[in-house]
């Protein structure tokens, strides 16, 4: 990475399509200097190429990571610290929607592994690193559909699959883990954790087989483009900066409120913790004798 040492970088996670793509792009027009990370390198090199050509005020820079692995999340966070970088901000975007059982390297079902474990894994390992500045945003990227109540057997791995549940549940949980981060990480920098809802944008969420590439391509026409979901993020970085929000959920240029059945609090606290255990013993193991809020950066010892 050129003039990196001392730097500081916005880092945004699955980059090579979509809202995250486009993220890349609005922020390198601004100005600012990005991280754009994906698993699709072909995609990320392309991403790159066209920010060359089109002279951008910012620059983006392009790396490797698959937010599923615990190597590959290591690795980036290695070669980050190398070059200095500090992250200013941390837009944790990657997502799926799975049409069918499929599990990670690591052994967890994807949905779970992108959508929950990933966010949390990187900005955790990001946090111990030291490489989250001080007074640094985290950005989630929620769905204000989501499930009303957590499924402890969805998050242990112990429930049948189900597309509309497994995607559902993790979109609660990233909620309640934002809120559970939120507390934890204000003591480390003075970083804030936040989550948006960037509306329906066209995507390509739940593009694992043919039929669901198809239905895709059909829905798309009549979806606004991924742009507009970027536009949604970036302005929730501005409320939430603007603001001081940390633990917000955010919808509509606005701070939006979670219908929740159950006790947030408690339920965050044992995702947190849940999701600590999982990062260090990458098994569907239930040990919750750790408190939530020294989990976060604890875990990574």
């Amino acid at each position: 990475m050129q003039n990196a040492m001392n730097s500081e970088f916005q880092v945004i996670t699955g980059c090579s399509s979509g809202i995250g793509r486009a993220t890349a792009f609005a922020l390198a027009k601004s100005g600012h200097r990005v991280v754009a990370a994906g698993r699709d390198m072909a995609a990320m090199r392309q991403l790159s190429e066209e920010a060359r050509v089109m002279r951008l005020p910012g620059d983006i820079e392009v790396r490797s990571l698959d937010v599923t692995s615990r190597a590959s999340v290591d690795q980036f966070t290695e070669g980050l610290a190398r070059d200095g970088v500090q992250v200013t901000t941390l837009v944790n975007n990657a997502g799926v929607s799975m049409t069918r059982m499929d599990r990670t390297r690591d052994g967890f079902e994807r949905t779970w592994a992108v959508n929950v474990r990933g966010p949390y894994m990187l900005t955790a390992t990001l946090a111990r690193a030291g490489l989250l500045a001080n007074g640094a945003m985290v950005m989630n990227l929620a769905s204000k559909f989501h499930a009303k109540s957590l499924s402890r057997e969805i998050a242990l791995g112990t429930a049948g699959f189900s597309t509309k549940q497994s995607y559902l549940q993790s979109k609660l949980c990233v909620l309640l883990l934002t809120h559970g981060m939120a507390q934890e990480l204000a003591d480390v920098s003075s970083i804030r954790v936040n989550a948006v809802h960037p509306g329906i944008v066209k995507s390509r969420l739940g593009n694992d087989s043919w039929f669901a590439r198809a239905v895709g391509r059909t829905v798309g026409l009549l979806l606004p483009p991924a742009a507009e979901g970027a536009r949604r993020v970036l302005q929730a970085i501005d409320l939430a900066r603007s603001g001081a929000l940390s633990g917000a959920y955010i919808e509509d240029g606005a701070r939006g409120n979670v219908a929740y059945q159950g006790d947030f609090e408690a339920d965050a606290h044992w995702l947190c913790t849940l999701l600590a255990t999982q990062i260090v013993n990458p098994q569907r193991v239930a040990s919750h004798g750790q408190s939530g809020a020294s989990a976060v950066t604890a875990s990574l010892s």
